[in-house]
């Protein structure tokens, strides 16, 4: 009898001990730095680990960052399988910028955007990266890439003399 309580109350430590290490497995790690910051550390380590390809970090090491939601992750891990890409998934440019400048789209309790564009004013391409709050933290849930802003097309030029009325 007192081995089946001795194997019993083993067992339940066991499940209680494994429960308790793999709670934590999974979810999702986010920064404790505000959104740029957030958003210029992960952008600058990128940028390092593309100018110089024996940086520390390097992209195979930054596209596992757990600040990147898991579907990004994948989005990246793909992006980089694909050597024929002439846009980089990150920096969202065909050429490397020098150096980039970034402005808050908008921010709220829930989530944040942020704009990435080279500082080069012949550079169009943009980064957007899309920020989520958890447990009073940021991760950066998705990044996607702008061609920049264009002005629209018109339907009138107002190239021909005449009144116009509204």
């Amino acid at each position: 009898m007192k081995k089946i309580i001795i194997i019993g109350v083993t067992l339940v430590l066991i499940v209680v001990g494994v429960f308790i290490f793999t709670r934590g497995a999974g979810e999702q790690q986010v920064s404790r730095l505000d959104v740029t910051d957030t958003v210029r550390d992960f952008y600058d380590g990128w940028l390092k680990a593309v100018k110089d390809s024996a940086a520390e970090p390097n992209q195979a090491t930054l596209v596992k960052s757990p600040i990147l939601s898991k579907e990004l992750r994948n989005k990246l891990a793909g992006a980089l399988k694909d050597s024929e890409a002439a846009t980089d998934p990150v920096l969202c440019q065909t050429v490397v910028p020098e150096e980039f400048s970034t402005r808050t789209v908008f921010e709220n309790e829930s989530g944040a955007q942020i704009l990435v564009t080279s500082k080069d004013k012949k550079v169009t391409e943009q980064a957007i990266f899309s920020l989520t709050r958890y447990n009073d933290g940021w991760y950066i849930s998705d990044i996607q890439c702008s061609l920049g802003e264009f002005a629209p097309k018109r339907e009138f030029s107002f190239e021909n003399v005449g009144n116009l009325l509204k």
